[in-house]
This record gives structure tokens, sequence and C-alpha cells, in this order.
């Protein structure tokens, strides 16, 4: 028997919309700086999108690299939203077989330390 363990990427927030904008840029960044990532996320149905962040990412244009991250590419490779969106994101991959979800909370500026325990509460049973 084995465990499966997956790290999930996640972002939470009372508002769906800046939870979104507060993993755009790291979602950027993958799919933009490393080749594989960038793969993946093309074939994985985001073809155009992948070579247009790769582009901006590569000339040196981060804004636009982050910009050009399209909601349901987030919503494939991270859970984000409000708290009960988390949560039942979460209950779907452990229904998928997930045993262990490792979630990576995404934070940002002063407050990140906030994000990180809304992540937590997300998650908990």
């Amino acid at each position: 028997e084995i465990d499966v363990v997956s790290l999930m990427p996640m972002s939470v927030a009372t508002d769906r919309n800046h939870a979104l904008d507060r993993i755009r840029p790291l979602v950027a960044f993958y799919c933009g700086f490393f080749p594989r990532y960038n793969r993946s996320i093309a074939e994985q149905g985001f073809p155009e999108e992948a070579q247009i962040i790769r582009d901006a990412w590569q000339r040196g244009d981060q804004a636009t690299a982050i910009a050009k991250v399209p909601d349901r590419l987030i919503q494939m490779v991270s859970v984000t939203g409000t708290p009960a969106e988390c949560r039942d994101r979460v209950d779907e991959y452990r229904a998928a077989g997930i045993k262990h979800p490792v979630i990576f909370p995404v934070s940002e500026g002063l407050t990140g330390k906030d994000h990180v325990f809304a992540a937590i509460d997300a998650c908990a049973p």
C-alpha cells in the first residue's frame, strides 16, 4: 500500500478575487521560469497562455506574465478561493486518492502570517 502525497499551493481569502490575485505571481513564475512546468501547463490545455507567459517572463516583463495568468489555470494548479472553496477543493483531492494533502500557503507583505493561518483554518477538519 502506498500513501499518495501532493503539495498544493494555496491562497485563501474572504474575497475570491483577492485569493486569485495573491497566487497569480507564483503561477506566472513557475510557468515563465521553469520549462517543465511550462510544458506541463501547455499540455494540460493552456498552450497559448503558457507561451505568452513564458515569452513575457523571459524578456523580463513579469507584470505582463502575471497579468496573463488566467483564473482557470490558477484553479487547475492550486487550491485557491474562499475558505469554503478551499476546503471543498482539498476534499476533492482526498476523494481522488490524495491521502496526505500538503498545503503550501502563499502569502504577501506584512500580513503573511495571517494568510498562512487562514489556509490552515480552511483545511482543518
